[in-house]
């Protein structure tokens, strides 16, 4: 399984799918191993047997409407369709009853500009094209398309600095370059895009912590990792200059949990059974998968089964679809002896249906790359004859939308029915992309309409970020309507209904990217935005999100060396003295990290400015002090590892360094944290050179 990424020839691709999909050698091994119930599994998924228009038959038991298939997930419905043909193939219980009828349906999501909607007459939009495709792939059934078509409306979304747009509303996430790059790539098309401008992209989301976020300055979370390292994969980029492999493998390691062993998407949050996609396929392709205990990593998803069947994302909660098919794929990339196919770790794909398309293609850039979609579906938790009330009036308005759209229907009546669908459901994109249909059309055609609706507008969005806080949807919308309304927005306003909801939810990524946003278009003080982080990160020092908002901020409150070098001396106490409330959280130890690496980034632009006899102090003298400091603490796990951090640091600028010291440091690490022993011997090798 070397070189997944690289792409060299269609036969070494689908040797090297193969292997990737089913070897590499495994982590340290603890604990019994459990039994996959893949009857059970199967049995969940085919609860919901029947055409993709109502896979939901009336006599599926009730608890499973509340998972997967409420009719609040109509715009999900091509996903839906995805994960349980996914879950049957993992498991090799795909059949030909459970294809019938599929490929015509996904034809019938397609929109006149090449790109598909979740469902039959909504909106194309890139998440649910690549979903489309995948559907397709897997049932051999790429031919019914017209490919060009598809790649155009694709490629049409990348902008000037290489980013792509969701849909033409604007929204831009890492999310989309891996779905644009991997649609094209399964398609034959990637020279349809500007595959520099790509990386490019995806480069400027690549944070110091080794993570990728999913914008430029936005906090590391492994699901954005998964989609910029498989998007540098496929357009053979892994290798790109500034990308630290060993750094990012590390941030992926430390995302495990223990006790448990199930992996989380950021520093300091509860395990959850997705993860174990979205961080073990990231480390398959960067080959560095036996840095983690990947048994304990299979026995959490393990643990999650339920007896009636399906996955939860953790033991204690209930199943559903989203969590079943994310288990199962993590299982797959741990060796053959769970008997679940393997999965491709770049297309999320079982490797055998990626070998048929590349091989069927006569494009050499098919082969390039062979190596919060919401987090669960709503489970809704109404009685049943309100439920029953609530899905007859939501039909309906639905139904009323769709007609009065193709009608051409922009005025007041079509605000209103959209006003309730979101009142019900603000997770439904097409709603939204109504909306700013009908606005956008009132601009132009009646000024104080616009302006009176605008205002409301404003209103109606927070009542969405009330209902659904963690919805992608809503946090576009807001940001479109600030754009909008630029020079009259009420900025302090916005940022109050942020650190409201920061209250809430401390860390809720959604808000704190919406926090940046307007802090940019506000012109705000840096300073002030200091000390409400500052704030935050007192009240709780395993607040990750509001710590990289200060590596975000520093440098832009200070833009003098000297003056920054000062403020990030000051930034380590403010860390002594939080961590002491909790010395073990990854939180303030990874914050740390950054500043000492930062403190060494001043030393070289000094010099390079020709002002380093300026500097009040010696960064290598304050990094040298900070390590006496840590060398009195227990040493415990993180004072450890940061120690051996130090040491490194110092060594390569040329200090002297005792390398006894990080030799011990390092055997002691390896018998207090023995998942990660592979990753201290590789730093072990490391520092001998």
């Amino acid at each position: 399984g070397q070189g997944q990424g690289q792409g060299q020839g269609q036969g070494q691709g689908q040797g090297q799918g193969q292997g990737q999909g089913q070897g590499q050698g495994q982590g340290q091994v603890q604990g019994q191993e459990r039994e996959l119930a893949a009857e059970r599994h199967a049995a969940f998924v085919r609860l919901f047997e029947g055409t993709p228009w109502d896979p939901l038959p009336s006599a599926a038991p009730r608890v499973m409407r509340e998972i997967d298939y409420n009719w609040l997930s109509e715009h999900l419905r091509i996903n839906i369709v995805l994960w349980r043909l996914l879950v049957l193939k993992l498991l090799g219980r795909l059949e030909e009853r459970d294809c019938r009828g599929v490929a015509d349906w996904v034809l019938a999501c397609q929109q006149p500009c090449g790109g598909f909607g979740g469902n039959v007459d909504h909106d194309a939009h890139l998440l649910y094209t690549f979903s489309a495709i995948q559907v397709l792939c897997i049932l051999d059934c790429l031919g019914k398309i017209d490919t060009d078509k598809v790649a155009r409306f694709v490629a049409g979304l990348q902008q000037e600095d290489g980013s792509f747009f969701g849909d033409l509303w604007g929204e831009v996430d890492t999310r989309f370059s891996y779905l644009a790059v991997a649609c094209l790539s399964l398609l034959g098309k990637l020279d349809y895009i500007n595959k520099k401008k790509a990386v490019a992209f995806v480069m400027k989301c690549h944070n110091t912590d080794g993570g990728f976020g999913a914008v430029p300055d936005a906090e590391s979370h492994a699901g954005q990792v998964f989609c910029c390292i498989s998007a540098l994969s496929i357009l053979q980029a892994v290798d790109v200059k500034g990308l630290n492999k060993d750094k990012l493998g590390w941030w992926l390691a430390e995302r495990q949990v223990f006790p448990g062993g199930g992996p989380n998407g950021r520093p300091d949050k509860l395990a959850d059974a997705c993860y174990c996609w979205w961080v073990l396929a990231p480390l398959r392709i960067l080959e560095k998968l036996q840095w983690i205990d990947t048994r304990a990593v299979a026995n959490y998803i393990l643990d999650c089964q339920k007896e009636s069947g399906g996955i939860a994302d953790r033991p204690e909660e209930m199943v559903d679809l989203y969590h079943t098919y994310h288990g199962l794929a993590g299982l797959s990339l741990l060796g053959t002896r769970y008997n679940v196919a393997a999965m491709d770790p770049v297309y999320q794909l079982p490797v055998d249906v990626v070998n048929r398309v590349f091989s069927k293609s006569t494009s050499n850039n098919a082969i390039m790359g062979r190596v919060e979609l919401t987090d669960t579906i709503n489970k809704c938790e109404l009685a049943t004859q309100t439920e029953n009330n609530c899905e007859i009036a939501y039909k309906h308005n639905m139904a009323r939308m769709f007609s009065i759209r193709k009608n051409g229907n922009l005025d007041e009546e079509a605000l209103s029915t959209t006003t309730t669908l979101l009142e019900t459901n603000p997770n439904f994109y097409v709603a939204f992309n109504y909306r700013r249909e009908i606005l956008l059309h009132m601009r132009t055609t009646n000024g104080a309409a616009y302006k009176l609706n605008m205002e409301k507008e404003l209103s109606i969005s927070e009542k969405c970020i009330a209902n659904g806080c963690k919805f992608y949807w809503v946090w576009h919308h807001r940001r479109w309507l600030a754009v909008q309304l630029q020079g009259t927005m009420n900025w302090v306003h916005e940022l109050d209904l942020c650190s409201k909801l920061l209250d809430f939810d401390p860390r809720n990524f959604h808000c704190w990217i919406y926090r940046r946003t307007m802090l940019k278009l506000a012109g705000h003080a840096f300073t002030d935005e200091l000390l409400f982080t500052e704030k935050m990160v007192k009240q709780d020092p395993t607040n990750y999100s509001a710590w990289h908002q200060r590596s975000f901020l520093l440098p832009l409150a200070y833009t003098c060396t000297s003056e920054l070098l000062v403020a990030l001396g000051k930034e380590l106490d403010l860390v002594q003295s939080v961590r002491s409330a909790e010395p073990t959280n990854q939180s303030s130890w990874l914050y740390y990290r950054w500043l000492t690496e930062t403190i060494l980034l001043c030393t070289k632009q000094a010099e390079q400015g020709g002002v380093a006899q300026r500097l009040s102090a010696s960064p290598t003298k304050i990094l040298k002090t900070e390590l006496q400091k840590l060398c009195y603490l227990k040493p415990g796990k993180w004072v450890l590892l940061t120690c051996v951090h130090l040491r490194l640091l110092l060594l390569a600028v040329g200090e002297v360094v005792e390398r006894t010291a990080v030799t011990a440091d390092l055997q002691r690490l390896a018998q207090l944290d023995p998942p990660h022993a592979l990753y201290y011997t590789f730093l072990l090798q490391y520092a001998a050179n």
